[in-house]
C-alpha cells in the first residue's frame, strides 16, 4: 500500500516538473518553432480579407507569445464593416482572427454609389461585387446627394422599422423608391415581384395590416400574383393578376 502511495508521489512530481519546465523552455528557447508562420482569418463576408491580412502583416515570423491581441483588434475594429473580432492563438505557430461584422439591412443607392447602412444610423461606402451579392433591400435615392441625410428619410424610417418589428415581412423586401409622396416597395410575395404603396403618415400601421394579410393569405392553398397592393384606412385594396 505504502509502495503504491511513493509511486503516485513520485509520478505527480514527475508531472509537476513538466509542467514546470515546458513554459520555461518556451520563454527562453531561441527555437522559431512558435514563430507566427500562419494566420487564419473567419467572418469576412463584406471586409476585404486581403487589405486585413496587409494590416497585420508586421507579427509574421513574430514570437506568437509576443503579439499583442488587444493592438490587432483595435486596428481591425477601425475597419469600417468590422464591429469586433477576437484572437486566439493555436500552437505552436498560428494566430486565428474571428470577425464580427456589421448587420446591414439596406443597400443604399444615390446617384452612381452604392452605400451599406444598418440599423442603427451607420453607413459605409460599398463596392457591389456580383459574386457576393446582398441579399438586402435597395433603396433608391434622387433628391439627395449625401449619406448622413438618407437617416432622417422616410425610406430609411420605414426599412428601419420593417427590419425591427417585422423580419419575416423584412424579408421579403426587394427595393424601395419614393414617387408622387407615396413610398411603392416591391416585395417578393409568392415569388414574384410586387408593387405596395405606402402612406408617409401612416406606413407602421400600414406595415402591420400588410404582415396580418400575408400570414392569411400564406395559410391559403392558393397563390395570388398582385399587380399593386394599397391601403384605404385598414382596408387593403388588391388588385390580382392571377392565381398562381
Amino acid at each position: 500500500m505504502k509502495l503504491n502511495k511513493d509511486k503516485m508521489i513520485y509520478n505527480i512530481l514527475i508531472f509537476a516538473s513538466i509542467l514546470a519546465i515546458i513554459p520555461m523552455s518556451i520563454v527562453y528557447s531561441d527555437s522559431e518553432l512558435f514563430n507566427c508562420n500562419n494566420l487564419i482569418i473567419t467572418g469576412c463576408n463584406l471586409s476585404n480579407k486581403e487589405n486585413i491580412e496587409n494590416q497585420i502583416e508586421y507579427i509574421k515570423n513574430k514570437s506568437i507569445f509576443d503579439v499583442n491581441k488587444n493592438q490587432i483588434v483595435t486596428k481591425l475594429v477601425n475597419n469600417d464593416f468590422i464591429s469586433s473580432a477576437y484572437i486566439s492563438t493555436l500552437l505552436p505557430n498560428t494566430i486565428v482572427i474571428s470577425i464580427s461584422e456589421i448587420i446591414p439591412i439596406s443597400i443604399i443607392k444615390i446617384n452612381k454609389s452604392s452605400y451599406l447602412v444598418n440599423e442603427s444610423k451607420n453607413g459605409f461606402l460599398y463596392n457591389e461585387n456580383p459574386s457576393r451579392a446582398l441579399n438586402i433591400p435597395k433603396i433608391y435615392f434622387n433628391n439627395i446627394e449625401n449619406l448622413k441625410d438618407v437617416f432622417e428619410k422616410f425610406e430609411y424610417k420605414f426599412i428601419q422599422n420593417i427590419y425591427s418589428n417585422y423580419y419575416s415581412l423584412y424579408k421579403k423586401v426587394n427595393e424601395i423608391k419614393y414617387l408622387k409622396n407615396k413610398l411603392i416597395v416591391s416585395f417578393n410575395i409568392n415569388g414574384n415581384n410586387n408593387s405596395v404603396y405606402f402612406d408617409s403618415n401612416d406606413y407602421k400601421n400600414q406595415i402591420q395590416y400588410l404582415d396580418t394579410f400575408l400570414k392569411i393569405t400564406d395559410n391559403q392553398d392558393q397563390r395570388s400574383y398582385y399587380k399593386y397592393i394599397k391601403f384605404a384606412g385598414e382596408t387593403i385594396i388588391v388588385k390580382e393578376e392571377r392565381i398562381i
